[in-house]
């Protein structure tokens, strides 16, 4: 229990600094969306993640671990179509702040 408020509390300070430094990531709302977009990122990263990387591990065994990117950018997209409040404006922030979100919740 201890390790997902964590992870909470880490995806929120990232929801909240990430914009500061991509342009494409743009966050409206207060602290209520910031409590629940890092809800829903902790539990698509804590309980879809897993199910994903054993669905497609033939895939992630292929590129040695890089198909790892796509399902991290398929979360974090699914997090934008989910929250109104999130819009993210290129693949090219998707994919850098996905590939943030993926190691720091690594890392936790």
């Amino acid at each position: 229990m201890g390790k997902f408020i964590l992870k909470t509390f880490v995806n929120g300070a990232l929801l909240f600094g990430v914009p500061y430094f991509f342009s494409g990531f743009i966050l409206t709302g207060g602290l209520p969306f910031l409590i629940g977009g890092a809800l829903l990122l902790t539990l698509l990263y804590t309980l879809l993640r897993p199910a994903l990387k054993l669905l497609f591990i033939p895939l992630v065994w292929l590129t040695f671990g890089l198909f790892n990117i796509v399902i991290s950018i398929f979360l974090l997209w699914v997090a934008d179509a989910i929250l109104p409040q999130l819009t993210i404006t290129n693949f090219s922030t998707l994919f850098w702040v996905s590939l943030i979100f993926a190691i720091v919740n690594a890392l936790i």
